[in-house]
């Protein structure tokens, strides 16, 4: 397999941890692209110049998400438990919360005159907001494993600190904080975070 990824991305990221945490980081080469490059190759396995894409050998199928290539590694390991649907919504709000910081980070790249005080007003107060609701269900997190709401939401938090530590989301997050600051020591969490 070919992943296509870039090593700050959090998308990439979920993907790097959970091939790792399985094991399967070995059948996998990992090629970093800038999404901005338009790489040939890239584009031709994403044609949305979106990472994380990965190729499968042998088919050529192309999966063009994370979420979609999360799918295909949960196809291969016959050990999960599927997600309930109340599991698979907190799922959504940790991709929500990586959603949210990307959109804050993108806003702060823009040049003063053009960002949005409203826009920014807005997606901070939707963080808060998802991350209040995760804080309550926090007892439903595994302290360690390669789990999709656990991956996703260690990435998101992860995010949130490498990209925007002003937002210190610790503060109003106290269970929140005390999980992350286990799960993220895990080996795949540890040989993932981002470095400049």
């Amino acid at each position: 397999m070919i992943l296509y990824s870039a090593p700050l991305s959090p998308y990439s990221r979920k993907i790097r941890m959970t091939l790792l945490d399985r094991e399967l980081a070995s059948d996998v080469e990992i090629h970093n692209v800038n999404p901005l490059d338009n790489d040939p190759a890239h584009l031709a396995a994403n044609p949305l110049a979106k990472i994380p894409a990965l190729q499968l050998r042998g088919s050529g199928v192309l999966l063009s998400d994370s979420r979609l290539i999360l799918d295909y590694l949960d196809s291969l390991g016959e050990h999960l438990t599927p997600l309930n649907w109340p599991q698979r919504n907190l799922v959504v709000l940790a991709e929500g919360v990586m959603d949210l910081a990307y959109g804050l980070v993108v806003e702060g790249r823009r040049p003063l005159e053009q960002q949005s005080a409203n826009s920014r007003e807005r997606l901070q107060d939707n963080l808060k907001r998802t991350l209040a609701v995760l804080e309550q269900h926090s007892d439903q997190l595994a302290d360690e494993g390669s789990g999709r709401l656990e991956v996703t939401l260690c990435c998101a938090l992860g995010y949130l600190d490498f990209r925007l530590p002003e937002q210190n989301w610790r503060e109003l997050n106290a269970d929140l904080k005390r999980w992350y600051q286990g799960f993220s020591q895990t080996p795949a969490a540890l040989a993932t975070t981002p470095q400049e």
